[in-house]
């Protein structure tokens, strides 16, 4: 269970961190049709997202008790694509904004589950190791992500590159959900 869901948060962490990167790009480049300016790019790319998430992250301490941890995942996760979709595919500033306060939404729950959820997972004794392993995965992936970003930037554009990052966030998704559907309690008829 616990090497499916590392697996998963591969796949999540690098079209989250493959794309994240190149949303100030494609922002501030004329050749992408939005052509901002920096102070417009602050505001998308940091106010709005920080905004978002402080608000958020009430919600998602309540969801995180209260609910199973990858049904809370498959949230946090279906919102990162649908931000990183939307984003790529518009050059409207206020559907950018939206999007960019779902990736907000999106980091509230991402960020506390990140540092919690070997607690639903590992034994208590262990909870140490499993995040070292969690931690160190994450590393590799927040090295690499951003450099294969902005290749496919270059290569095959930036629309293709943001359904890139939403496809693998997908598979990420139907990783935990297969997961949930083999580990969850089954009822009794």
């Amino acid at each position: 269970k616990f090497g499916i869901m590392l697996l998963s948060w591969m796949f999540l962490g690098l079209g989250n961190l493959m794309a994240n990167p190149l949303r100030i790009e494609y922002l501030l480049k004329p050749e992408y049709g939005v052509a901002a300016t920096i102070s417009l790019v602050s505001f998308i790319t940091l106010f709005i997202p920080a905004v978002f998430r402080f608000l958020s992250a009430r919600m998602w301490g309540i969801l995180f008790d209260r609910i199973d941890f990858m049904l809370l995942r498959i949230a946090v996760n279906s919102l990162q694509m649908i931000s990183i979709w939307i984003f790529f595919q518009t050059t409207n500033i206020w559907i950018l904004g939206f999007s960019t306060a779902l990736n907000g939404i999106a980091m509230g729950g991402g960020t506390l589950s990140w540092n919690l959820w070997v607690t639903k997972f590992a034994p208590q004794e262990r909870t140490a190791a499993y995040m070292i392993v969690h931690t160190f995965l994450t590393g590799i992936r927040g090295f690499a992500a951003p450099f294969m970003g902005f290749y496919l930037l270059v290569t095959v554009g930036a629309k293709k590159t943001g359904g890139i990052g939403s496809i693998l966030i997908l598979i990420s998704i139907i990783m935990v959900y297969v997961l949930y559907l083999n580990v969850r309690p089954k009822r009794k008829s």
